[in-house]
């Protein structure tokens, strides 16, 4: 294989995997800055959690 072939080859690799690299970390950004609400809406629901806050802070045993 000619080395201009190879340094071709190496380049579309190396183009590739920064892209899924891209990709991967955008949808763990995405999950993580919601965690289930879009795999629910994906399939054609709702999440319908309530929003973490001081309300749901401890548990009813705190006193």
């Amino acid at each position: 294989m000619p080395v201009w072939a190879q340094a071709l080859l190496r380049l579309v690799v190396a183009v590739l995997a920064f892209f899924r690299r891209e990709s991967a970390r955008s949808r763990t950004d995405a999950v993580r800055a919601d965690p289930g609400g879009e795999w629910v809406r994906k399939f054609g629901g709702s999440d319908k959690r309530a929003s973490p806050g001081t309300d749901d802070a401890g548990s009813r045993s705190d006193g």
